[in-house]
């Protein structure tokens, strides 16, 4: 009898040893397994961060809002961009027509091309391919943009008011299923921020691939505008400058 006992309590204690080991390995698999879907969230967060930033600053300052037939006048127009010709705050986000789609910014819309037309997305399906296999990993993202103070009131301060500054806020999520509604109880998986200041240079660049064509004098000397504004016609008198002081 004594032996049994000590059998059972030997196959017991062996028993609950290697159940802890298995509920280790399964606690250190689960937290593999979600700082890899962090990362990818993350990924994810930055793609579409990306993907927006590289849309007009503001309405006020897509190509189509800009008029000028000369390099001068494209100059002028830019530099005297303010923050009151910008939108307001309020009128953030596609108020009569839906979300603006986040996979079809190729489609250069005219309601989606600008930052704070992306604004009040919520949950919108984008998917991450990863790998040489170019497996797809779909992700749920929301997207906030909002007035910041700037450098002067703490670059990441909101603002009531107008600024030269637009904060970027990307939810990402895990995807819920097909035609499943929408958790407002799940957290995020991650938050990615990133502040957008209004870059003139960008302005000049964007108008100039757009609408490049009706300005007269672009291609009187195959000159372009460089991202400050400036042609290359300056670099070029430096440089001939440099040739003659070596010459002497």
């Amino acid at each position: 009898m004594p032996q049994t006992l000590l059998a059972l309590l030997a196959l017991s204690l062996a028993s609950l040893l290697s159940l802890n080991m298995q509920r280790a390995q399964i606690h250190s698999t689960q937290n593999r397994t979600g700082h890899e879907i962090e990362l990818l969230a993350s990924a994810a967060g930055s793609y579409t961060i990306d993907l927006l930033e590289a849309q007009a600053f503001d309405r006020a300052t897509v190509p189509s809002a800009i008029s000028a037939t000369t390099r001068d006048e494209l100059r002028a127009a830019v530099d005297n961009l303010d923050a009151s010709d910008f939108a307001p705050a309020s009128t953030f986000g596609l108020s009569t027509s839906g979300e603006c789609d986040i996979d079809q910014l190729w489609a250069d819309t005219v309601d989606c091309d600008d930052i704070d037309d992306f604004h009040g997305i919520d949950r919108q399906r984008v998917e991450l391919a990863m790998g040489r296999t170019n497996d797809k990993y779909p992700f749920d993202v929301s997207v906030n943009v909002r007035y910041v103070a700037g450098a002067l009131g703490g670059l990441d301060a909101a603002s009531t008011e107008r600024t030269s500054h637009k904060e970027l806020t990307v939810d990402i999520y895990e995807a819920r299923p097909v035609g499943a509604p929408v958790d407002n109880a799940l957290a995020p998986i991650a938050t990615l921020k990133r502040i957008i200041s209004l870059d003139r240079g960008k302005i000049i660049r964007d108008y100039i691939r757009d609408r490049g064509d009706t300005i007269t004098d672009l291609e009187e000397d195959n000159d372009v505008l460089d991202q400050d504004g400036d042609d290359d016609e300056e670099e070029d008198y430096d440089e001939e400058e440099d040739d003659d002081e070596d010459d002497d």
